[in-house]
């Protein structure tokens, strides 16, 4: 963070091909993440399901992290996925202004 970084924990539950955590492990290394500084948490993920994002804002607002989000866009190693769109189904994603501006205010513009 001494750099300007604003660490966020990427695909939390599981990435690409990967078998999914457990709640109990992930939140052993959420807990071990925030005490290592971690601001955000990517909740809305191309290939999670509606209840894995439902979890993951829940956990983010109770640890007062940034809810990010990405479809893991990669190019055509991904046809299933199209760029600015989240998950396969092609919803777009936004994020509030205020918490925008917050990031902003708490971090400088560096960070966007």
């Amino acid at each position: 963070m001494a750099a300007g970084g604003f660490p966020v924990w990427a695909h939390p539950l599981g990435g690409e091909g990967e078998k999914r955590l457990t709640e109990e492990k992930f939140e052993g290394l959420l807990s071990h993440l925030l005490d290592c500084g971690i601001k955000g948490l990517e909740c809305r993920y191309s290939r999670y399901s509606p209840g894995e994002i439902d979890f993951l804002l829940d956990r983010a607002a109770s640890a007062n992290l940034v809810p990010t989000g990405g479809s893991d866009y990669h190019g055509v190693n991904k046809p299933d996925l199209k760029l600015g769109c989240l998950g396969t189904g092609g919803g777009d994603f936004s994020i509030d202004t205020a918490v925008l501006f917050g990031i902003i205010l708490q971090n400088g513009p560096h960070t966007i």
